[in-house]
This record gives structure tokens, sequence and C-alpha cells, in this order.
């Protein structure tokens, strides 16, 4: 577990550094508008990539780790093939919407023209393949190359081409994200042509009832968590305009940091809890509790005492961004608290109780949102709605698995396993180093 853990954990350090010196590069060398319109597109395509794979990422994963552990790979070829099949019929979908929206003139960043919409479409598509395709390398047990794709082959060659168009003083936000879709084009492309290595190919399958029920299932709170996390900013630019959401995002890309650490042990550990038996579920999950826990204080305190230094890093437009990132601070806080229910209850097959949660908070949050003037006040009502989900989540996971998450299921004896565990890992690279 914690082996996977470091190694994802690395090649999200990788993956966020470049994204942290592209965002100070954004900052100062465009303007704020395009700084918010650039940001806002990216994270209308992350969630949307997320929506439209109507939870088949997390079915990639759930029937494919068992599937992949009995040398099924058939059964992995058809489950990915019905999943891309389910995202490119929606992606047509959407198309057709943001078309009408083009048509009828409706205000948005998105349905100004065509050029646009149609790069918001293709984005969100490749998304989706991406999402499905890492998942499926997860489950056959290729950690490294699941993450190495998103992680980092997308950001570092969305930075390099980046940094080529703002070095000629004529970057644009259309201009910087139609450079992003080039970079999801090239990351799906890799990611596929491993997955086909992995498992022989890609059939083409009409969803099946063994499939296609849990999937609906799952979806509704898969599409509500990633509204949970992208919606605050959206409603901001909506609302308050794209300088008013340039501040937003500012604050977000720092407040970020302080989850990557826990987003990597998540990644690395959800095959081991799908596989996990009964009896050893409770001390596999205070395990990553422990993990999840220590990740989090460190990524809270090392952004509370850093965040400061950064958004003065951005320039003096970003200063006031200090309270709404505190604010979002404290949101991204409770994952470390109260656990992963969300993963947990997905991968022990008790989806819809999940999905329940996470839609209510959701419908919630979308509501205050309504009323939130500023990006702080954004800020304050996804920190808010988010403790409550949390606590939610992890009172269910309790009366209906029977575990303990969180902090609440941590004991002194995993965080010394933990410490130890690492320590251990630490020694033998330094060996292997010295001997070198």
């Amino acid at each position: 577990m914690l082996r996977g853990s470091i190694q994802a954990l690395a090649i999200r350090l990788m993956g966020t550094a470049i994204w942290v010196v592209l965002t100070l590069l954004l900052a100062r060398m465009v303007s704020q508008e395009a700084f918010g319109e650039l940001f806002f597109l990216i994270n209308l395509t992350i969630l949307g990539g997320t929506v439209l794979t109507l939870g088949y990422d997390v079915i990639s994963l759930r029937f494919g780790a068992p599937m992949w552990a009995q040398g099924e790979t058939g059964g992995m070829r058809a489950l990915l093939g019905e999943g891309m099949g389910i995202s490119l019929g929606a992606s047509a979908l959407l198309a057709a919407v943001l078309l009408g929206g083009v048509t009828f003139g409706v205000v948005s960043p998105v349905t100004a023209s065509v050029g646009p919409a149609a790069l918001v479409v293709v984005a969100i598509f490749l998304t989706a393949m991406i999402g499905l395709s890492r998942d499926m390398l997860r489950a056959s047990d290729r950690l490294r190359r699941a993450l190495i794709g998103e992680a980092f082959v997308r950001t570092l060659v969305f930075a390099v081409l980046a940094a080529a168009l703002l070095l000629t003083g004529q970057a644009t936000a259309i201009g910087l994200f139609a450079l992003y879709v080039v970079a999801l084009l090239l990351t799906a492309g890799l990611q596929v042509n491993w997955v086909r290595q992995a498992i022989g190919g890609i059939t083409a399958a009409w969803p099946t009832r063994a499939h296609l029920p849990v999937a609906l299932g799952i979806w509704p709170g898969i599409a509500s968590g990633i509204i949970m996390m992208r919606a605050p900013g959206l409603f901001v630019g909506m609302q308050s305009g794209l300088v008013e959401a340039a501040l937003f995002f500012a604050a977000d890309r720092v407040a970020q940091l302080s989850i990557f650490l826990a987003a990597a042990v998540r990644t690395a550990v959800a095959p081991e809890l799908a596989r996990a038996e009964a009896s050893e579920l409770q001390e596999t999950v205070a395990r990553t509790s422990a993990l999840l826990l220590l990740s989090g204080i460190f990524g809270l305190v090392a952004v509370m005492a850093f965040g400061t230094v950064m958004l003065w890093a951005l320039g003096p437009d970003y200063y006031a961004a200090f309270p709404t990132m505190v604010y979002l601070l404290i949101g991204n806080s409770v994952t470390a608290t109260f656990g992963p229910f969300h993963m947990l209850l997905n991968m022990r097959g008790r989806e819809r109780i999940a999905s329940a949660i996470v839609t209510a908070s959701a419908v919630l949050l979308v509501v205050l949102l309504l009323t939130a003037t500023s990006a702080q006040g954004a800020a304050m009502v996804f920190a808010g709605v988010q403790a409550v989900a949390y606590a939610l989540g992890w009172l269910a996971v309790r009366r209906t698995l029977g575990v303990s998450c969180g902090m609440f299921a941590v004991k002194a004896r995993h965080i010394k396993e933990v410490r130890a565990e690492f320590g251990a890992m630490a020694r033998k690279l330094t060996g292997k180093q010295h001997r070198k």
C-alpha cells in the first residue's frame, strides 16, 4: 500500500511542480480576465469529462480489478468498450446542446462562438477517455502508467506548448485552451495504447445488465462529487465575472497543493479496498486513513505556511485571494478528518448510498452558491457543505459496512507502522544509491 502511494506521490509531485510554475507564468503574463477564462474552461472540461463517463470510470476499477486477478482480460476489453461507447454518445449529445446555445445566443465563455464550443466538446470527450483508460490501467496493476499519463504527460505537454505561446506575447485564453486540448489528445492516445498492451485491446460492446445499472447507480454520486469540487469556481465566473473567477481559481490552485498527497494515497489504495476480504477490511481502512491523515496534516501545514508567498508570486492582482484560499483549505482538510467515504462505499457495493449523500450535498451546494456574490463567499459555502457531506459519509460507512474510517479509525500503531514502512523504504532506497 505504502509503496504504491509513494510511487503515486512522486509522479503527482512532478506534475504539480510543473502546474505551479505554469500557473505563475500565466498569472504574470496574461490579463486577469484571460487567466479566469482559461481556468473556467479547464475546470468545465474536468467536470464534463467526469460526468460524461456515466460512472464507467469507477466501474472499470471496481469490476476490472477482480477480472484482472482472475485473468479475464476479455471481460476487461468489453468493459472498456462499453465505457468509451457511452462517453462518445454523451459527447454527441453535449455537442448538440452547446450548438443550440451558440445558435440562440446564450451568453457564456463556452457559447460565445462555435470555436470555443467545439474545443470544449472535444476536450471533454478526451478527458473522459483519459479517465476510463486510467482506471483500467489501475485495475490491471499499472499504477505508474495510470498516473504518468494524466498527472505528468498532460501537464508537461501543455506547459511546454503554453510557455512557447506566452513567449510570443500573443497568448489568448482560447489559444491556450486549444493547446490544452492538444495535450489531452496526446495523453489519451498514450494511455489507450498502454491499455491495449495490458489487456490486449478494446472490444466494442453494448452496455450489459451487469454493468450499466451499477454504473448508473454510481454516476449521480460521481457527477455530484466533481460538481462539489468544480462548481464554485464556475458559479463565480458566471455570476461575478471572469476577474472574480480569476481570484477564486488562483486561491484554488494554491489550496489544491494541500491535498495532492492525499490524492496520491487514494489513487494507490482503491484496488486494495475493492479486493479486501470482510475480515481484513477494518485494518485496510485504518491504514488507508492513517496515510490520509498524515498526508492531509502535512499538506495543510505546508500550504498555510507558504500560501501567502505563493499568492504574492502570482502578482499583486491576486493578493485579495488569501481569505478564499483559507476557506478552501478548511474544506479540503475534511477528507483527512473523515476519510474517503465515497470511494470506500463505491468499492464495497454501497454505491447508491454514496450517491445519495453526495448528490444531496451537491444540490445544497448549488442552491447556496446562487447566493454567493464573490470568490470568498463561494469558498465559504464549499467548506461548509463539504464538512456536512463527509460527516454524513462517515456515518454511512459506520452503519452499512460496520467499519470506522478517517481519524477515528487510526490508532497509534497504525501511525507507527506507516512510519516504519516508510523508513524502511527510504533506507533501502538510500542504500541502493550508496551502492551505485
